[in-house]
Parts: structure tokens; sequence; C-alpha cells
């Protein structure tokens, strides 16, 4: 093993020397503990990072630039950092450096379904992986990139106004509807039997027909054949 977290190690080392670094953490601090060329160290950033080494030193005077609170201010200092911590962000991979985005402004929800999880998941990777797109866009352009937390705002706003757009539902043309009509203009004329009423052993004949299926179908004040034919089909 070299650089980052093994789980397996960390949890037993930690296990065994928790008082060691159970004392809160400020910002900067550290904590370490080396036995048998395993080196453990505990770093407090924006939280605790824990991880573990089998090379590094604990600390060589390494430092990072950090956004801090001093006396009600938020000032910029350089503050120390473990080398197996500095190491891992300089050559950690594509994986690691998509992981640490979606830490910061994860869609995931608490969920009982396992199916959610990964839904909310894929999300995180969508996004995060538009927001890498859009910077790579930008440095090429020569553009100031947007942050992370400013992509996904307009990336919110633009799906806000996508689903306010109301697409116009096509209205059916009169063929594909069935309607009643006429066969002639006078009721008198061109009648036929009853599509319906045959069916039920009846002779009956109508003037009006459906438009689209195109059979005799009575419309009276007792029956209606039009509506008992259209149900059954």
């Amino acid at each position: 093993m070299h650089v980052g977290p093994s789980v397996r190690s960390v949890l037993a080392f930690q296990r065994r020397h928790q008082t060691t670094c159970q004392n809160q953490l400020r910002g900067g601090d550290m904590r370490w503990l080396r036995k048998d060329g395993l080196l453990f160290v505990k770093w407090k950033d924006t939280k605790e990072v824990t991880t573990c080494s089998t090379f590094h030193k604990a600390y060589s005077g390494a430092t990072v630039r950090r956004r801090v609170k001093e006396g009600g201010q938020w000032c910029v200092k350089d503050i120390p950092v473990p080398d197996a911590v500095r190491d891992y962000n300089k050559f950690m991979g594509g994986v690691d450096f998509s992981d640490a985005l979606i830490q910061y402004y994860s869609v995931r929800g608490k969920t009982m379904k396992w199916y959610k999880t990964f839904f909310y998941h894929f999300i995180d990777i969508a996004v995060v992986n538009s927001f890498i797109m859009l910077k790579m866009l930008a440095a090429g352009n020569g553009e100031s990139p947007l942050t992370q937390k400013q992509f996904r705002e307009v990336l919110m706003k633009e799906l806000v106004e996508a689903s306010k757009v109301t697409v116009p539902t096509p209205k059916p043309s009169p063929s594909d509807i069935c309607m009643p009509a006429y066969y002639a203009q006078s009721a008198t004329d061109k009648r036929r039997k009853c599509v319906a009423c045959k069916q039920q052993g009846r002779k009956t004949k109508t003037p009006v027909y459906c438009t689209k299926c195109d059979v005799a179908l009575c419309i009276t004040s007792s029956r209606n054949c039009f509506l008992e034919y259209h149900c059954k089909v």
C-alpha cells in the first residue's frame, strides 16, 4: 500500500488508538500515530481527513491555502497539511476527483430504496461530468469558469424554465374520431340495417352511420346502438 486510505487498516488502527485522537481538531491541526512502518494521520480540513501510508513522513512543513475565519472575518492563510494528504491530492485520478466534487453538493437524500440511491448517484455523476466539461471548454476559450455552485444554480434555473414550456397537444383529425352522420340529407333516404340490432336479432333500419367505422348504427330516444357498439369495440 502506498498513498490513500485503506479501510481495514484505518478502522483497526483507529479503534486501538481512539482515545489518542479523540480531541476535537481545528483547521490545520493534525494527529498521527506510527506502528510497524504504518503511519496513521488524522488532519482537520473542512472536515476530518484520515489517511494511512507506509512510506510518508507525518509532516515535513508542507502547507495549503484555505479560507479561515479569524476574529469574525474570513481570510486566506496557509495551514499545515500532512505529506500523505498533499501527495494524494496531487496524484489522485479522475474517479477520486469526481467523487470529491460530488460530495460538495450531492442530491442524494435518505431513502430505504436501493434503486433510488443508484438513481440519485447517477444524477450526481451526470451533473459533475457536465461541470467538468464546462470547465474544460471555458479553459480552452480563455474564459473564467463558473464554480460548481454557480453551475448548479444556472442548471437548476434552466431546468425550471424548461418545465414551464408546454407543448400543445395536436388535435385529432375528423377521420380519426367516431362521429354519427346521416347517409343522405334526408332521414328517410338511404336507410340501412343497424349492425348492433342485427347482432341482437332485430331488423332495424337507420339513416345514421359512424364516419370512422363506416357501419350503420341507430340512435333513438329508447335505444342508442351507436354508443353500445363503440363501448364493445
